[in-house]
Parts: structure tokens; C-alpha cells; sequence
């Protein structure tokens, strides 16, 4: 059961990861970045060439959007060549990362510079300073069960389904506990930590078997699958400010 509350709501973050992601160690050695002089050079005399290799990025972290919208706020010509850019907002729909369709991701970066070695020798996003990160993904109940019926054996638990309600998400499937076969299912909420820092996962109630089972036994569960998530280890402020979920669809909105 753990492994599908926490793959129900990690798979969102999906999107996130991929323009996000890069360890501790890296992010050390782009604080030292210095922009390449041939790749300036380039900028300085096409600066709409920046705007074009972030979108190849784009293609490479969403694969067959069905819309792509880029709009830069730039700085000074002399910002621009080192990747310096005043906001840089995206808005996508339809795009599948990693397996997971999402039905809207607009993402908006402010004050950010980007390693521009990064962004022209292999179309990466990597920021090397950001102000702040705002972000505004839906993902639809039918892109989630899609997603788990890929991955079936990777988290042990067969027919698994979600059902999204309002305010409440419905989890149900089938696993095993040695020889014997539990049918499970519950429902709860999720909910982000005053410091915004924190996914937790809340079960009103829970069945095993068609039976409901004691607070206590809830009460454990939940103790071990939380938090399900911790935005802290993203490299930038991700601060999410609130989850809605909606019959269809999660709605994940972050930002100051």
C-alpha cells in the first residue's frame, strides 16, 4: 500500500523533477560557471537563439506536447549572452514526462541565469542562480491510471485505481502479504506542512479485505508512508502553496 500512495502522488512531481533535478554536488559547481566566450559570442549576435534551444529543452523533458508557449522577459543584451533573463515562463499542455500525460504545466522562472554551456552543447535547463520558481501543473485522474497500469509490476499491486473526488482521493488494489491475497482500499487527502516544505497524506479510513480496519492500524500506516514527499529536496525554492483535488484531476500550485 505504501508504495501506491507514494507513486500516486510522486508521479505529479514527475514534470517538476525534470526541470528541477540535479544533485547537491552540481549545483556546487555551477555556483564557479563560467559562461563559454564562443557560446556568448553567439547569443550576443542572435539573442533569439536562446529562446530557441529552450524550447529544444522543453521537447526533450515533454515529449509530443499538444501546445508549447515560450515568453521571455529579457534584460540587457550583455545579461542575455551569459543566460541572464528577467522571467521565463512556460506553458504546456498535453505532454507526456516520463509516461505521465499532464494535462497543464505552466512554469514561471524568475531572475534566472541558465548555464548556457548546458542549455547549447546538450538542450538542458540548468539554472545557475534563480530567484524564485512558480508552478501550476494538472494531471487528470485517467493520466494517473494510465501511468500505474505501466507500472504494475514495478509497484506489486495489481488492478491498482484512483479515484479523485472532491477534496478526496480513493486508492484501491490488490497485493499480497506472503500467501495471502488483500484486496485494499481508502480514502484521504493530501496536504502540504505549514513551512510548505512537506506532501503528507491523511486516510479517513481504510479497508482490507471489504473489512475497516481500527484507527491504530490506519494511524500506523499513515506514520510510515509520511511525508510522502519532501520539496526540500529540490534544489530551489519550491514552496508549494496549495493541492486541490477535484473529480478528474490534482491541481499543484506553487510559488511565494
Amino acid at each position: 500500500m505504501k508504495k501506491l500512495y507514494m507513486f500516486g502522488v510522486c508521479a505529479i512531481f514527475i514534470f517538476m523533477s525534470a526541470l528541477t533535478a540535479y544533485s547537491a554536488t552540481r549545483k556546487i559547481e555551477l555556483a564557479s560557471y563560467t559562461p563559454d566566450p564562443v557560446i556568448t559570442e553567439k547569443i550576443l549576435e542572435n539573442p533569439s537563439i536562446i529562446e530557441e534551444k529552450i524550447k529544444a529543452a522543453m521537447n526533450k523533458i515533454l515529449s509530443n506536447p499538444a501546445t508549447l508557449t515560450l515568453n521571455i522577459e529579457y534584460g540587457t543584451k550583455e545579461e542575455t549572452s551569459i543566460g541572464k533573463l528577467k522571467r521565463v515562463c512556460i506553458e504546456t499542455s498535453g505532454g507526456n514526462a516520463e509516461g505521465l500525460v499532464l494535462e497543464r504545466a505552466n512554469v514561471e522562472f524568475l531572475d534566472i541565469q541558465l548555464n548556457t554551456t548546458e542549455l547549447f552543447e546538450k538542450e538542458d535547463i540548468e539554472p545557475v542562480e534563480l530567484n524564485d520558481i512558480f508552478m501550476d501543473v494538472i494531471v487528470t485522474e485517467n493520466a494517473l491510471n494510465d501511468l500505474l497500469l505501466k507500472k504494475i509490476k514495478k509497484i506489486n499491486v495489481k488492478k491498482p485505481k484512483i479515484v479523485l473526488k472532491k477534496g478526496k482521493m480513493h486508492l484501491s488494489g490488490s497485493t499480497k502479504y506472503g500467501l495471502l491475497k488483500a484486496d485494499f482500499s481508502a480514502d484521504g487527502k493530501l496536504t502540504v506542512s505549514k513551512d510548505g516544505k512537506e506532501i503528507w497524506f491523511h486516510a479517513s479510513n481504510m479497508k482490507v479485505n471489504y473489512m475497516a480496519m481500527p484507527r491504530s492500524f490506519v494511524g500506523m500506516i499513515v506514520k510510515k508512508i509520511n511525508p510522502v514527499l519532501k520539496l526540500e529536496d529540490f534544489p530551489f525554492n519550491l514552496n508549494l502553496k496549495s493541492i486541490e483535488i477535484n473529480p478528474g484531476n490534482i491541481h499543484f500550485i506553487s510559488g511565494k
